[in-house]
């Protein structure tokens, strides 16, 4: 297919805004342009498809508030432990990913929702969020001790690394979230998904509140599909969690 250049700059001029924290065509001109030249242009379309399948991510939505992208495994736009913080132990870096999926149970318990209404908006803290952690690991310990589940070889790893980490340290003044506590991998993890424009940092109450915003929410969607997803949330029984805004 031969593509005119103006239809390539311009793909790759939207998968910039894609990529550009808090840009939504509602306020952003040239955004709402190339919206409606995606929506109305079928080789525009292709061309912004195939761009985002050489860079390795897939198009989530496509919608009034922008595209929403997400990187495939290998692309060079995934997150790696170490933009969490450098220097991070193995056992905390297997941590990391089920401090995410108990950061999204905690923000929606019931995934259903996100089915009828992705702009409903929840609120959740650190601190509800260190809560479902420890439960769900204590909850996976009694059930292997009761021959109530069988555990693969990982899943058993990454529950023993996250019920050794401590949950706060204890300071000559007051209780802290230690640099390896359950409780500052939590925070670092949050943070960085504030950054990247995934949640909104509201208060400091319950050491950090967070709502969710819309790209967070559409790849929560995507991503509740998923079996690992599901395996968590059944340790994940517990009324503590967000707050409908």
């Amino acid at each position: 297919m031969d593509v005119e250049e103006d239809l390539i700059q311009d793909a790759m001029e939207l998968f910039t805004k894609a990529l550009e924290s808090g840009a939504r065509p509602a306020r952003d001109e040239r955004y709402r342009q190339l919206m409606a030249k995606y929506t109305t242009s079928t080789v525009f379309r292709q061309v912004f498809q195939q761009l985002c399948h050489g860079a390795k991510v897939v198009i989530l939505s496509a919608d009034n508030f922008g595209v929403v992208i997400s990187p495939l495994n290998g692309s060079i736009f995934a997150m790696k432990v170490a933009d969490y913080r450098r220097g991070l132990k193995e056992e905390h870096a297997m941590v990391i990913g089920i401090i995410h999926i108990a950061i999204a149970h905690s923000f929606y318990p019931d995934v259903s929702d996100l089915e009828c209404n992705l702009n409903m908006i929840r609120a959740t803290t650190v601190d509800d969020v260190v809560e479902i952690l420890i439960k769900a690991a204590k909850n996976l310990q009694e059930q292997k001790q009761k021959h109530k589940r069988e555990l693969t070889t990982q899943e058993e790893r990454v529950f023993q690394c996250l019920l050794s980490i401590p949950e706060t340290y204890q300071t000559p003044h007051s209780e802290q979230g230690g640099r390896n506590s359950i409780k500052r991998l939590t925070k670092s993890v949050m943070r960085q998904l504030g950054e990247q424009h995934r949640l909104k940092w509201v208060s400091d109450q319950g050491n950090g509140t967070y709502e969710t915003l819309h790209e967070y929410r559409v790849q929560l969607r995507e991503f509740a599909l998923s079996q690992s997803y599901q395996i968590i949330s059944e340790l994940l029984d517990t009324e503590t969690g967000a707050k409908e805004v």
